[in-house]
């Protein structure tokens, strides 16, 4: 084997120990918070809002409910950036691996659903999120302030961004 060989292999190795290190400490977090337990005691609550703050570094005046996961997959960290006065209601899943950007005032209602990356099938030119999982690529979205996401709604990867004061209605699928 060649030198280039050996750094590449070294190179991969600790961005999938990075990787590997950060899904399994966000798995803790996302297991131990996203309880339904909370929902005991507004003290509960707020605790919960807290600690999806302190990790996550959501905005100020912001709000998270039960069951609420916010994921990265693929061996990708994707960039997450938050707003003030977000409402992440409950059970939702987000998708940051291709990045994330959510505005100021944003609401996203029960059970809604956003992704942010897509598979070798829905994208054929778009640049490779991971160079060691090829058929993965990054869909950027950016969500612009004081947008209203409806109950069940689901943001497909490749949308790019939704406007300022933008409705999506309960049960839309966004493409």
């Amino acid at each position: 084997r060649n030198k280039h060989a050996d750094d590449l292999a070294i190179e991969a190795a600790v961005e999938n120990e990075l990787f590997v290190k950060e899904y399994n400490a966000n798995r803790r977090f996302l297991a131990k918070w996203s309880s339904f337990k909370y929902e005991k005691s507004s003290k509960a609550r707020i605790k919960r809002t807290q600690a999806y703050r302190k990790r996550y570094n959501i905005g100020r005046s912001s709000f998270v409910g039960y069951g609420v996961l916010l994921v990265s997959e693929h061996g990708a960290i994707g960039e997450l950036k938050w707003g003030d006065n977000v409402k992440l209601v409950r059970e939702l899943y987000i998708d940051y691996t291709g990045g994330l950007t959510v505005g100021n005032g944003v609401s996203f209602a029960e059970g809604t659903l956003v992704f942010t990356h897509g598979h070798s099938y829905m994208f054929r030119k778009k640049e490779c999120l991971n160079k060691y999982n090829p058929n993965t690529f990054a869909t950027p979205l950016t969500i612009g302030d004081n947008v209203f996401i409806g109950s069940r709604a689901i943001i497909m990867p490749g949308v790019g961004s939704i406007g300022e004061n933008s409705v999506i209605s309960a049960g839309a699928i966004v493409t």
